[in-house]
């Protein structure tokens, strides 16, 4: 049977995010809007919610890592519409690594890139969402990222010196680059079968429907579901 627990807010290492303003095709022209006011110093939750699964025979089954899910979290900042102005619709990018683990008891996760309390990228945060007998094995988690709503974004109007446009959070992006193999679970019995792996290293969604909720089991997202074989 599934358990169904959430562990508190896990609080990333922190060091300097990288940021930049990114120009290309695939990421210009978010033109933002000013968001509503939210958590208490300007941030805001995203997250998406991570499931593990294989086939076996006309059978969906769960499978638990065997070790970690590397993570690319980016979020994107962007500024308004400015008509005739070069800073308009920019985008600006942060990025951090985080590193979710089964730790045998539960779900942890470690942020390299993390900046509390200045941001853009705060903290890290994980919660599970399905496991069995206790936390004996898991599957499922929630990945959640505190995020600031908004960067200094400075760029040149129409030459020196720089002016200094406010960026606002438009979407945040989670990115696998790396995932472990697993073992799938039986359900039933809480235990664990065969050795599985993943049908790929590189899993992504976007969420841009952001929660002022600082508790991990309240950040909706969508959903991720990484297949073993």
């Amino acid at each position: 049977m599934r358990k169904f627990l959430v562990s508190s807010f896990v609080i990333g290492l922190c060091f300097i995010a990288l940021s930049v303003i990114d120009h290309s095709s695939a990421l210009a022209q978010h033109c933002s809007v000013v968001p509503a006011a939210c958590l208490s110093n300007g941030s805001t939750m995203a997250g998406v919610i991570v499931d593990h699964y294989s086939s076996v025979g006309t059978n969906i089954v769960p499978v638990e890592p065997d070790d970690t899910d590397t993570w690319t979290i980016t979020a994107r900042h962007s500024t308004l519409t400015i008509p005739g102005n070069s800073c308009s619709c920019n985008d600006y990018t942060s990025s951090v690594t985080g590193t979710v683990q089964w730790t045998g008891s539960g779900w942890s996760v470690s942020c390299t890139g993390c900046n509390y309390p200045n941001g853009p990228i705060l903290s890290l945060g994980v919660c599970d969402v399905a496991s069995c007998s206790s936390l004996t094995h898991g599957w499922k988690y929630r990945l959640v990222a505190r995020v600031s709503q908004t960067r200094a974004a400075i760029c040149f109007d129409a030459g020196p010196p720089p002016i200094n446009h406010p960026a606002y959070l438009t979407n945040v992006e989670f990115k696998t680059t790396a995932v472990d193999d697993g073992h799938i679970i039986d359900e039933t019995f809480c235990t664990e079968g065969s050795s599985v792996s993943p049908t790929s290293q590189t899993w992504v969604a976007n969420d841009a429907a952001f929660s002022c909720n600082l508790n991990c089991g309240s950040v909706a997202g969508p959903l991720i579901t990484i297949q073993y074989n």
